[in-house]
């Protein structure tokens, strides 16, 4: 089976569904045997309140193993429940969303022949405005290993992601800030003299900044191990003093608790 078909059968394991290939002997109730999905209580349920309404929180998880049997998972999420349908699916799917795209990531960096594993897991916070979830996953192959995290921020009023261009009156400026801000906190926090220096990963352009989630302290940004090449994910804090003068009107409240 080429790489391709296996992809496709592990985010339609993810996606609840089965798959199979004339002449294989796979079929798809071999792929569901392969995988167990469900709402579980591995943690007692968490509950949150955003924009007045209360939601539940269960650890969703989908464990599986690959079509050649050499890669493993259990990729698990925080899902929410009750509380304002709409909102709730519209989390629930962004978050499968970033799972199946943090698995694809691991089946694409795959060797062959090569045993390998994944995992994730999902902490959900709720704040006035928005639910928001960091999902970090680890991949393992051989001796090396990877991670990285995923964000999920959802706008409780109307059940849409909230984007860079909704957060900021002037996505430009508001992107500059962060830029700026990077450059000073990572140097900081890393024992380094003066700013960071200018890098594609810290230039002030949307990708470099679409993980995020909104905490009490600020903007709470996370970076991938390679993107401004320390070797490690990085999550830094840019406190709302900085980004409130910068932040739309509707979103001027994310700022508070």
């Amino acid at each position: 089976m080429t790489r391709a078909l296996g992809l496709i059968c592990i985010l339609g394991v993810l996606a609840l569904t089965g798959c199979s290939r004339d002449g294989d002997a796979m079929e798809s109730s071999a792929t569901a045997a392969a995988a167990s999905a469900a709402a579980t209580s591995e943690a007692p349920p968490q509950t949150g309140t955003s924009n007045g309404v209360a939601y539940g929180v269960t650890p969703t998880s989908v464990d599986g193993f690959s079509p050649d049997g050499l890669g493993t998972w259990k990729a698990m999420r925080g899902q929410l429940e009750g509380g304002d349908p709409a909102v709730a699916k519209a989390f629930n799917d962004a978050s499968a969303a970033v799972v199946r795209g943090q698995l694809a990531h691991a089946v694409a960096e795959a060797k062959n022949g090569t045993p390998w594993s994944f995992e994730s897991s999902g902490q959900v916070t709720f704040r006035r405005l928005v639910v928001a979830q960091v999902i970090t996953s680890a991949y393992y192959v051989g001796s090396q290993s990877e991670t990285e995290a995923g964000t999920v921020v959802i706008d409780s009023r109307t059940a849409r992601p909230v984007t860079l261009t909704d957060l900021f009156a002037n996505e430009p400026a508001g992107l500059r800030m962060l830029s700026e801000q990077t450059k000073v906190l990572v140097a900081r926090e890393n024992g380094m003299t003066g700013v960071m220096a200018d890098e594609p990963g810290n230039a002030p352009r949307r990708e470099n900044f679409a993980n995020w989630i909104p905490t009490t302290d600020g903007m709470e940004l996370h970076f991938p191990p390679h993107q401004l090449r320390m070797g490690v994910p990085l999550t830094i804090t840019v406190p709302w003093a900085q980004l409130t003068p910068l932040l739309s009107p509707r979103m001027a409240d994310i700022a508070r608790a």
